[in-house]
C-alpha cells in the first residue's frame, strides 16, 4: 500500500488499518516516508483511551531519531506526548477542561491542584494549566471575598508564567476589580508592580465600543482609576512605570475625562503639587467651557475662597443639570462651612430637582448636607451674583501665570446677542499698544459699566482674547499713552469732517461732538504707527 493511502486511511478515522498497513510497509522498507507513516499512526494512536503512552513514546521517539530528528511538527508531537508522560497530567488537563465549562467546579479543583502543587508534585509543565484554573477560580469567587481572592492573585504570581498573554492580563482584570469593589483592602499597587505593566498588550489599550455608540473603558484606563486611588490615600510615589502607562493613556484617550484629574493626583503623590495645579490652569486656558476641570481643579487646591470660586466656575459653564450635580453638592458643602447656607440652600434646591425630574435616587451626600442648613432658611432666587463675585477669583487663580498687559478703554455699546435673540450686552473695545480689541460683557469680570473711555486696566491674554482684566491701582506711565490740554480750533479733511490737532495730537469728530471752537481741552491719547490718536476727553 502506498504511503498515500495509508496517510488518507488514518485521516478518515480507519486508524486500525492504517497502522496495520504502516508497519507492513514499514518491515518492507526502513526509510524516511515509512518512518513518519507509522509515526502520525502511532501519534493517533496514542490519543485513544486505550493506548499505553509510555510505550508509544518510546516507540516514536526512535522513528523521530532514525528518520526525522529536523521534523517540526514530530518534535512538537512528542513534546504534546511528553505532557501526558507527566506525574498529574490527566488531573490536571481533566480540571482545565472541566472549568472552562462549568466554573461553579473551579474553586474545588483549584484547591486540589493546589494541594499537588505545595507538595512540590506538579510539574513545571503544567503550571500553565494550573493557572488558568486559578484564574477560573477567581472568577467564580465572589468579589466582596477579597481576603481568597487576594490569595488566588499571589497563588498565580508564584508560578512565574511566561509573559506578556492573555492569561496575565485576564489576572489583572480580576485584581482591578477586588479594588474597585472593596477600596484599600489590597494593596493594588504593589501587585501591580509584580504583575509587572511591561507586560501590557496592545489588545489591553483598547476601548469597546458598542453599536450604538457607547464606550467602555480599557483595561488600562480601569487600572489607572484604581491606582490613583490608592496614591490619594497612602501619599506613596507612584512607580515610574506606572507614571509612563498615564502619560500614554492622556495621550490615547481624550475623551475620558477623568485621566486628567489621575495626572494631578500623581503629580501631588510626586510632591508637584504646584505642577499639577499648573497642569490643571493649562487645561482650562485650553477648554475654559470643560466644566469638568474648574470642578477637579478645586479638589487639589486647599484654599476654601479659591475652592468655591472655580466650582463657582464649574456650575456657571455647566450647560447640561445632568452632570453638574457632583460639582453643586461640593460647592454646597463648601457654602455651608463658610455660613452661607442660603446660598448652598439654592444649590441643593437645584441638584434635587434635577434628580427628581430624572426619576434618580438622591446620593447620602445630598441629604447629609440638607440635614446641616438650619430650618427655615430660606434659599436664594438665584446664585448669579455670588457667582460674579467669585469669577475674578477664579480667573485669577486660573490665568495668574499669564503675562499682563496694560489696556484703554476707548469705547462701549450694546451689541445683539446671537446667542439669545432679542437679547443685547454691553461690550467695550479697549486698546493695547498695537491693537484693537473687544471685552464682551466687562460686568462678568466685576467692572464698573460706566467707567469712562480712558481708564487704563491690567489685563491677560490668549490668542487676543482678555481672560481676566482688572483696573489699575496706579496709573502706569506708558510711552504709548498720554495725555494733553489745548484749545480746539476745528479743521476740516478732504470728506468734509471736521478734527482738530492738540499737541500733535489728532482728535476725531466722533470726540468733538459738543465741544465749540476756542474752548480747552484735556485729550488721553495712543500711540500707533508713530501717530496720536486721541481716544478720550477728560
Amino acid at each position: 500500500m502506498t504511503i498515500k493511502e495509508i496517510n488518507e486511511l488514518r485521516k478518515n478515522g480507519q486508524l486500525t488499518e492504517a497502522l496495520a498497513a504502516a508497519k507492513a510497509e514499514w518491515e518492507k522498507a526502513q526509510n524516511v516516508y515509512t518512518a513518519g507513516a507509522l509515526f502520525w499512526c502511532l501519534n493517533d494512536l496514542s490519543k485513544t483511551a486505550e493506548a499505553n503512552v509510555p510505550e508509544l513514546y518510546v516507540r516514536m521517539k526512535e522513528l523521530q531519531e532514525q528518520h526525522g530528528p529536523d521534523d517540526e511538527y514530530m518534535t512538537k508531537a512528542l513534546k504534546a506526548l511528553e505532557r501526558k508522560l507527566l506525574p498529574h497530567f490527566s488531573e490536571v488537563k481533566d480540571a482545565a477542561e472541566v472549568v472552562k465549562k462549568d466554573s461553579s467546579k473551579a474553586i474545588a479543583l483549584c484547591k486540589n491542584i493546589k494541594q499537588i502543587y505545595e507538595q512540590g508534585e506538579l510539574p513545571e509543565q503544567l503550571y500553565l494549566d494550573y493557572g488558568w484554573i486559578i484564574y477560573h477560580a477567581l472568577k467564580n469567587t465572589n468579589v466582596n471575598e477579597t481576603h481568597a481572592r487576594k490569595l488566588l492573585l499571589f497563588d498565580y504570581l508564584k508560578l512565574d508564567l511566561e509573559t506578556p498573554s492573555v492569561l496575565h492580563s485576564l489576572i489583572l482584570s480580576e485584581a482591578v476589580k477586588i479594588e474597585k469593589s472593596n477600596p484599600l483592602q489590597f494593596n493594588f499597587k504593589e501587585f501591580v508592580k509584580l504583575w509587572g505593566l511591561g507586560n501590557l498588550r496592545d489588545e489591553d489599550w483598547q476601548q469597546f465600543k458598542t453599536d450604538d455608540g457607547k464606550v467602555f473603558s480599557s483595561l488600562v484606563e480601569k487600572l489607572i482609576t484604581v491606582y490613583v486611588r490608592e496614591l490619594k490615600t497612602d501619599h506613596v510615589e507612584p512607580a515610574n512605570d506606572f507614571v509612563e502607562v498615564l502619560d500614554k493613556a492622556l495621550g490615547m484617550f481624550g475623551n475620558n475625562q477623568n485621566l486628567p484629574y489621575f495626572k494631578a493626583i500623581t503629580l501631588i503623590a510626586q510632591s508637584k503639587k504646584e505642577e499639577a495645579t499648573n497642569y490643571y490652569r493649562q487645561l482650562i486656558i485650553k477648554n475654559p467651557n470643560k466644566f469638568y476641570l474648574w470642578q477637579q481643579t478645586a479638589e487639589i487646591v486647599e484654599d476654601i475662597e479659591t475652592r468655591i470660586a472655580l466650582l463657582c466656575r464649574a456650575v456657571n459653564t455647566g450647560e447640561d443639570e445632568t452632570f453638574i450635580g457632583g460639582a453643586r453638592l461640593a460647592l454646597a458643602a463648601l457654602l455651608i462651612d463658610k455660613g452661607l447656607c442660603a446660598n448652598a440652600h439654592h444649590e441643593l434646591d437645584i441638584y434635587r430637582k434635577t434628580y427628581e425630574k430624572n426619576q434618580w435616587h438622591l446620593k447620602t451626600e445630598f441629604i447629609d448636607l440638607a440635614r446641616r442648613i438650619p430650618q427655615g432658611t430660606i434659599p436664594t432666587s438665584n446664585n448669579k451674583e455670588l457667582y460674579n463675585e467669585y469669577a475674578t477669583l477664579a480667573d485669577q487663580f486660573i490665568y495668574s501665570q499669564l503675562p499682563s498687559t496694560y489696556v484703554v478703554k476707548t469705547g462701549g455699546k450694546m451689541v445683539d446677542d446671537r446667542m439669545h435673540p432679542g437679547r443685547k450686552f454691553l461690550e467695550w473695545t479697549v486698546v493695547t499698544q498695537s491693537k484693537r480689541l473687544f471685552l464682551k460683557k466687562p460686568l462678568k469680570f466685576g467692572l464698573d459699566k460706566k467707567a469712562p473711555d480712558g481708564t487704563i486696566f491690567e489685563a491677560k491674554l490668549l490668542k487676543d482674547k482678555i481672560v481676566w482684566i482688572k483696573p489699575v491701582e496706579t496709573e502706569p506711565t506708558l510711552d504709548w499713552l498720554k495725555q494733553a490740554t489745548g484749545i480746539v480750533q476745528r479743521r476740516t479733511n478732504k470728506d468734509g469732517k471736521p478734527y482738530a490737532i492738540i499737541d500733535k495730537i489728532y482728535v476725531g469728530e466722533r470726540l468733538l461732538k459738543n465741544i465749540a471752537d476756542g474752548q480747552t481741552i484735556t485729550v488721553i491719547a495712543t500711540k500707533r504707527d508713530d501717530k496720536w490718536n486721541a481716544i478720550a476727553i477728560q
